[in-house]
């Protein structure tokens, strides 16, 4: 039988040196026992040695290695064959299982190799043979594990449904289309409720586009489990390769008749109405289906079907808890946590984002890889417009980051080359730009790039609260009162508009009356809004009405739990009424959703005057 070696290159591994230092098994069973932990002790030891030196080796260097276990091996056996006894099985068990170990750390070179030299010891253990096939097809040797596959599927009368389908699937693979259905149907008859043996069978059919033998297959499989969504569900797959979408939707709606847990058939029903552009509808769907998912079995790809429904809407303020949800189920998932970071950023919760761009640029050792790959995408491609703002803020944080004088002109380098090509999307990267510049303390440049684009179609609601926000950092009040007035005069209902004037003119702390006339109009209008009722609770601690201001700011941080604001505002509240444990508790509670060094020094100060105000006189120090 060939044994061909598939890659260029390996790692040379400790076990081929633990396993070429048996040295033990003739002395027979006693011998054996008594070494077993020398050998494994200076197995351990090597691999120490190697995984530090992690050499590489060439592909004639690792067949040479190979070749010299299986012949010291091959002594072993006839050593272990003269001391008779259980020497020999003791031998087998321990080559098994140091094949297995191989086999779990994703060495299926090593345990190809162990695998076959154990099959010198049990010629006839079906098992170990289906072990050194799987092992075979790992590295690519399928036309070597055909054979033995074909014999252990014979030696359990088709029976074995595992090997059964590794077996059709190599037939597959090699292009015996025919040998492949002839084991499914094999596997079918033997259990007509073989959910995999039934897809598998209708796939092959419908990649030979004979559709009318996989439906047939289907529901022939569906009489014989009438609960299992799964048929139904492929019945619309099959439908859909033939371009038939009315049947296609009718089969996927069947699957969630049949049961309304069944994630697929949502997302293909969803993915449909997004080719036929009805992007409301299919976040419609996508949100139902998570309705009923039970509590911690959200599916990541439903939950990333309705962030990208709404990204397509720009629904920004609705994506954010479901992108935030899906961050944590994939933490590693780059592209979402840039989406998120944007996302922060265009709703102006800027501690949020930073936070966001810092966690990437700490997770992502490799970030220019990441950059380069998303300049591939080209300006024809919808993805564009994502792609490119992504880079702008990857650059933006990394500038920050690294704190150099050249991260900072890329990153602006990069914007005025973007800009020059009439970029889609040329509010959202001036926003980009102009917190950059806030973020280097350049207020009023900010400001400029945000007003000299103000009459674009597409500077929004939020846009327009940022550029407010930095005439208010600028201390040019009446811009910014301008601007929300100009937002109430469009919409008198804004609640947010009335909320900023408010709270511009109680920080300021002028005219509290009016600042209370504000604000109140806003809880009115929204009186769920937790950052509007923290408002109103702010307004009454300025003006020393602590109950109720405390009252209000309870109730706000009921409706937003993770504000650190909020948060600190209780914390200040409780420390004007000389509650000193109970200010210290909700300083407390806002670290813990405080990101930005400054700000968390700033509380931990607080907390630390705290703490000295609570100390005797007779104890302080003089």
């Amino acid at each position: 039988m060939s044994r061909k070696f598939v890659t260029k290159t390996v790692k040379v591994l400790p076990v081929i040196i633990g396993l070429i230092l048996y040295g033990c098994a003739s002395g027979g069973k006693k011998k054996l026992e008594e070494s077993k932990a020398r050998v494994s002790e200076k197995a351990s030891q090597q691999q120490s040695q190697v995984e530090e030196k992690s050499r590489e080796v060439s592909e004639e260097e690792a067949k040479a290695a190979f070749k010299a276990l299986s012949d010291r091996v091959d002594k072993l056996i006839a050593k272990a064959k003269e001391a008779g006894g259980e020497t020999l099985g003791y031998l087998a068990d321990d080559l098994f299982l140091k094949a297995s170990a191989a086999s779990i750390n994703s060495d299926h070179l090593t345990a190809r190799e162990l695998f076959f030299n154990v099959l010198k010891i049990r010629p006839n253990d079906q098992y170990i043979k289906s072990r050194y096939a799987i092992e075979l097809i790992r590295t690519g040797s399928l036309n070597d594990s055909l054979p033995i596959l074909e014999s252990v599927h014979k030696e359990s009368k088709g029976k074995d449904s595992r090997i059964g389908l590794i077996l059709a699937g190599v037939y597959s693979a090699l292009g015996k289309d025919s040998s492949a259905r002839k084991v499914y149907g094999q596997l079918l008859k033997s259990d007509p409720k073989d959910e995999d043996a039934c897809i598998f069978l209708s796939k092959s059919y419908s990649k030979a586009k004979e559709y009318r033998k996989a439906i047939a297959t289907l529901k022939k499989c569906e009489i014989s489990d009438r609960k299992n969504p799964i048929y139904s569900y492929y019945m619309g797959k099959v439908y859909l390769g033939q371009g038939d979408l009315k049947k296609s939707f009718a089969f996927f709606k069947k699957a969630l008749r049949i049961d309304k847990t069944f994630d697929q058939a949502a997302v293909a029903i969803g993915i449909l109405h997004e080719e036929k552009g009805e992007w409301k509808t299919a976040a419609k769907v996508y949100r139902k289906q998570l309705d009923r998912s039970k509590k911690g079995t959200v599916n990541p790809l439903l939950l990333n079907r309705l962030v990208q429904s709404y990204f397509a809407l720009e629904q920004f303020e609705e994506v954010i808890p479901y992108a935030e949800m899906l961050s944590d189920i994939e933490p590693d998932n780059l592209n979402v946590k840039v989406k998120l970071g944007i996302l922060y950023t265009d709703v102006k919760k800027f501690d949020k984002a930073i936070r966001v761009f810092k966690e990437i640029l700490k997770s992502v050792p490799e970030f220019e890889k990441s950059i380069e790959h998303l300049h591939t995408i080209e300006p024809s491609s919808d993805l564009y417009k994502d792609s490119s703002l992504q880079i702008a803020q990857m650059l933006s944080q990394m500038a920050f980051e690294k704190k150099t004088k050249e991260g900072h002109e890329r990153f602006f380098s990069y914007l005025e080359k973007t800009l020059v090509k009439k970029y889609p999307a040329i509010v959202q990267m001036n926003v980009v730009k102009s917190n950059h510049l806030e973020s280097l303390g350049q207020i009023d440049k900010a400001i400029d790039v945000l007003a000299a684009i103000q009459d674009h179609a597409d500077f929004g609601m939020s846009q327009k609260y940022y550029l407010a926000s930095l005439f208010e950092k600028s201390r040019d009040f009446k811009k910014a009162e301008n601007i929300m007035w100009g937002i109430l005069k469009e919409d008198s209902q804004n609640a947010h508009a009335w909320n900023f004037l408010g709270y511009s003119l109680l920080e300021r702390g002028v005219e509290m009356g009016r600042a209370f006339e504000y604000i109140s109009k806003a809880v009115k209008l929204s009186p769920e809004d937790g950052y509007i009722r923290d408002s109103l609770g702010w307004y009454h601690y300025k003006v020393g009405n602590f109950k109720q201001a405390l009252i209000e700011l309870r109730k706000a941080s009921k409706l937003v739990s993770d504000d650190a604001v909020i948060l600190k505002h209780i914390a200040i509240v409780y420390k004007n009424m000389k509650n000193f444990k109970l200010a210290k508790k909700f300083y407390f509670k806002a670290l813990e959703h405080t990101k930005i060094d400054d700000e968390r020094k700033a509380i931990f100060k607080e907390i630390n005057i705290l703490d000295e105000s609570r100390t005797p006189a007779s104890q302080k120090k003089k």
